[in-house]
């Protein structure tokens, strides 16, 4: 019998013993800020890993297989230690359900893996529990229908996906079902009608796009129905008229263009018809050369000169009665010269020097 026993022990201590060690890594130098704990068998990483905030708090806890992650980790919420997100590992890879949580537990979003990549549909919720939005994602990038809710349940906005881009009808609703929007899309641009609604189904805009570029007729409408701009475009550039019009018809702004480039003055009127502004450019571009601007009483405000963009030159400015208020110089668009200020009956009150935008001392 003891010969027997003497056996056992010599079979049990030649059996290999699994080395197994618990690591700890640390954010600093000194070992005080402990990062993470794991327990390591044989030099490989098994079991449970937990990981710790800076100031200590726990942030997530982990499963660990052969050196990799294999299992569900749960990332937590340092100040509560409410579980924010499971997230299942499979052989490092992400595979299976996770899950997002709001503060109060409730599912923020489920979303599926396969392989490392975002698989099928991902559902996001509302605080109030109801759906959020629909998408359907392909090798981690949305691929087919997705829909968005509002809180009441009302459908938000509806579009589908190809290869991560809009690709065809997308629309939005108001939370009571009014259509808002209507557009076309073509690998990822706007291409076709676009048009918006006002929340009474008035139409608001009804707009033309190529290749995510303005292409064909531009029609906008003020509440009434009125017209509030009008225009022509190809390849995205101005071409005609462009016109806009206050809410009772009348006109509020006229300017012409060619291939994106200005043929004419902008004109820009006060409600009561007056000019308010007056913009002129350098012929054959889209440069301002000169600006005139006017009370609605018609009476000059101030008259500004453009010399390759920049201001230049003197600049009067007048009170609505037509005295004179101010005077400045400008250089390469900054203030440079005398600046002076008068009062209401026109008597010089101040001044001040200016050298490349800065005042001097006198």
């Amino acid at each position: 019998m003891k010969k027997f026993s003497i056996c056992i022990l010599a079979l049990l201590f030649s059996l290999p013993l699994a080395a197994q060690d618990t690591i700890r890594t640390y954010y600093d130098e000194e070992r005080e800020l402990l990062k993470e704990i794991y327990i390591r068998i044989n030099g490989k990483a098994e079991g449970e890993v937990k990981r710790f905030s800076e100031d200590g708090q726990l942030v997530q806890i982990g499963q660990l297989k052969n050196d990799q992650r294999h299992g569900l980790f749960i990332d937590l919420d340092p100040a509560t230690g409410d579980t924010i997100r499971t997230v299942p590992f499979l052989e490092n890879q992400r595979n299976g359900v996770s899950r997002s949580f709001y503060p109060g537990g409730q599912v923020q979003q489920e979303l599926n893996f396969i392989d490392n990549q975002i698989q099928g549909k991902v559902t996001t919720y509302h605080p109030n529990g109801e759906v959020k939005d629909q998408t359907f994602f392909n090798d981690d990038r949305p691929d087919g229908l997705s829909e968005s809710f509002h809180e009441n349940g009302q459908l938000s906005r509806k579009v589908t996906f190809r290869e991560g881009e809009f690709d065809g009808l997308l629309e939005t609703f108001d939370e009571s079902g009014q259509k808002l929007l209507s557009a076309n899309y073509k690998k990822g641009l706007l291409d076709g009608q676009e048009l918006q609604y006002f929340p009474n189904g008035e139409l608001k805009s009804s707009i033309h796009y190529s290749n995510g570029e303005l292409d064909g007729t531009y029609e906008a409408f003020h509440p009434n129905q009125e017209k509030a701009r009008v225009g022509t475009y190809k390849k995205g550039e101005a071409d005609g008229d462009i016109i806009e019009y206050f809410e009772d018809g009348s006109l509020r702004s006229t300017i012409s263009y060619k291939k994106g480039i200005p043929q004419s003055a902008l004109t820009v009127n006060h409600p009561n018809g007056n000019i308010s502004l007056k913009r002129e450019f350098i012929e054959g571009s889209d440069i301002v050369s000169k600006e005139s601007y006017y009370y609605p009483n018609g009476q000059i405000y101030q008259i500004l000169t453009y010399t390759e963009g920049f201001l230049e030159g003197e600049v009067k400015m007048y009170r609505e009665d037509g005295v004179l208020q101010e005077i400045r110089n400008y250089k390469n668009g900054r203030l440079d010269g005398f600046r002076q200020f008068f009062d209401e009956e026109g008597q010089l009150t101040r001044e001040e020097v200016y050298e490349k935008g800065k005042k001097i001392d006198k």
